[in-house]
């Protein structure tokens, strides 16, 4: 469990959000490290949308003691948070279930984006 100021939250196209890990004052998020070539560097950035969609940062990370330089990608500004189509977040509860990650960070995640979303609901029909 990576603890940092970092928190899962998920961003993009209604019903079609992909996560993203959020910059705050305190928070937490697990992640799992890869060791990757350059050529998988350039394929994740192929796959990932780099650089029009996610950004590249690097970021120190401490695993057993040790300090390590870790690439992550971190969605570009303008995307709104939304829900994740189904599919996409069951993918990633696999993922989380497999590792033994808690899966509190990612409903948390959900929940925020559906609460954002009733807000802006109530707000537009306020403002009909």
């Amino acid at each position: 469990l990576f603890r940092s100021t970092k928190e899962l939250e998920f961003r993009g196209r209604e019903g079609n959000a992909h996560a993203n890990i959020a910059k705050l004052e305190e928070g937490e998020v697990p992640i799992l490290l890869w060791r990757i070539s350059a050529e998988d560097e350039k394929r994740l950035d192929v796959y990932e949308g780099y650089p029009t969609y996610y950004d590249k940062e690097l970021m120190e990370v401490e695993v057993e003691g040790k300090q390590y330089e870790a690439m992550l990608y971190r969605m570009q500004p303008g995307y709104e948070r939304n829900l994740p189509a189904l599919s996409y977040y069951q993918t990633i509860e696999s993922g989380y279930q497999m590792l033994g990650f808690p899966e509190e960070f990612l409903q948390k995640a959900v929940l925020k984006a559906a609460e954002e979303q009733e807000t802006e609901a109530v707000c537009e029909q306020q403002l009909e």
